[in-house]
């Protein structure tokens, strides 16, 4: 799951795991939020009455784990992959999968 996300993603995942494994929830976009937690990587919880963002100890393990050049590397690609697209959407208009991934693969 790693291997996909993007820098906001990655950077949202690094200020989690430097405060504990927790982050007051500060009005975060939902958009950014949303495949961390579909992945269940972070969860939303509520803590003394306050939304906080939550990592178990065993996901930060990995995540310090895999962190490196490697995924550095791949969140760098799916960070340009992801403006290629958005780009592309907004000049081209709403597109099927296939002739974006042929726009997009070059």
């Amino acid at each position: 799951m790693l291997d996909r996300i993007d820098q906001n993603r990655y950077h949202l995942l690094e200020t989690i795991i430097e405060h504990s494994g927790t982050l007051p929830d500060i009005g975060m976009k939902a958009a950014n939020l949303e495949p961390l937690r579909d992945f269940g990587l972070v969860f939303p919880v509520i803590h003394h009455k306050q939304k906080i963002l939550c990592m178990p100890a065993e996901l930060r393990a990995v995540f310090s784990q895999c962190d490196g050049p490697e995924l550095k590397r791949l969140m760098k690609r799916n960070t340009q992959w992801i403006c290629l697209t958005h780009g592309m959407l907004h000049y081209y208009g709403v597109m099927g999968i296939r002739p974006l991934m042929e726009k997009v693969e070059p």
